[in-house]
């Protein structure tokens, strides 16, 4: 993993680095990947932290959650949040499909 002051100097390098003149050190783009549960309103993963979005390279991020405790289909909403670019946050319907977990297998203890 490279050091922060390499990744600013490649960004600066390429052309990735945001205008933000109030601050007084260069600054990357950075993006939030989570999940939430519009219902409740609530959050149902940890935010995953994103460098950047300007590459030609398929990503591929894991975003963990805790599935619904009975089965059916549900709605949640995935959100891709920019801390850098103001108008462009993302907001993603999704339809999860919640199955009944496989009984467990019982042991037989032989006397």
């Amino acid at each position: 993993k490279k050091s922060a002051p390499s990744v600013l100097a490649e960004r600066e390098r390429t052309g990735e680095l945001v205008t933000a003149p109030y601050l007084h050190t260069p600054k990357g783009e950075l993006w939030y990947i989570f999940v939430g549960e519009p219902r409740s309103k609530k959050l149902v993963s940890m935010p995953v932290r994103v460098d950047t979005l300007q590459t030609d390279e398929l990503r591929e991020e894991t975003i963990q959650f805790r599935a619904a405790p009975e089965p059916g289909t549900f709605q949640i909403v995935l959100y891709l949040c920019s801390d850098s670019y103001v108008g462009v946050d993302q907001r993603i319907p999704l339809s999860v499909h919640v199955v009944a977990a496989a009984p467990e297998p019982v042991e037989q203890h032989s006397e």
